[in-house]
């Protein structure tokens, strides 16, 4: 996977954000500037010169100021959403000395909150699929009857995990328990057991 490196020094403005991706990717003069026309171009492919697999590394991520500040962590938050849905990017922030910047601590303490909120609804989760709610491994994704299992909250959890996934990659050691959840969301097969009895089997891992 190619890098393509953005140095953010001297970002202030969100234009600032923007000039810098789309001159590193090639992208026409009329491409949007906003996030649905970002995820259309770098998902959707046939847009920029320069097109997926790659990953992003934000040089001197420290030294953002003003508007850009927000920008460029939201503009990181949809790369970790388009790679959690299955688009080959990545993004790496960089700060410009050799200890952890301030904001960097920042980004680990968002890292945190995610992890606790994943694992408080993921025990509700799992005691509802242990009683026998289909729904939360996604075994049943490809066959008709996915769509009378709808669950809202299941599909959050996943989506949840793959961004921690993706974040711990980036930022620290992997989460064991967001491990083992993706690892039981990947089993399938005849000789896989149904998701109530890998939700029970989840649960004892925990100790619940």
């Amino acid at each position: 996977m190619k890098d393509i490196v953005l140095d953010a020094a001297a970002w202030s403005t969100k234009d600032d954000v923007y000039d810098a991706f789309f001159l590193a990717v090639g992208a026409p003069e009329w491409h949007g500037r906003n996030f649905d026309a970002l995820r259309d171009s770098i998902a959707g492919g046939s847009i920029n010169q320069v097109e997926a697999p790659y990953r992003l590394v934000f040089k001197n991520y420290d030294k953002i100021s003003g508007e850009a500040i927000g920008m460029a962590d939201d503009f990181i938050d949809l790369i970790h959403e388009l790679a959690a849905e299955g688009c080959p990017v990545e993004v790496c922030a960089q700060a410009s000395g050799s200890g952890g910047s301030k904001r960097a601590r920042i980004q680990q303490s968002r890292l945190d909150d995610m992890e606790a909120e994943f694992e408080q609804s993921l025990i509700a989760v799992l005691k509802e699929c242990a009683d026998g709610r289909w729904g939360l491994f996604g075994q049943n994704e490809e066959l008709e009857e996915h769509r009378y299992l709808h669950w809202p909250a299941a599909e959050d959890l996943r989506l949840r995990a793959q961004q921690i996934h993706i974040l711990r990659a980036e930022f620290g050691q992997p989460n064991s328990v967001v491990e083992r959840f993706v690892h039981y969301c990947s089993l399938r097969g005849a000789n896989v057991p149904g998701e109530p009895k890998l939700a029970r089997a989840f649960l004892d891992e925990l100790g619940i």
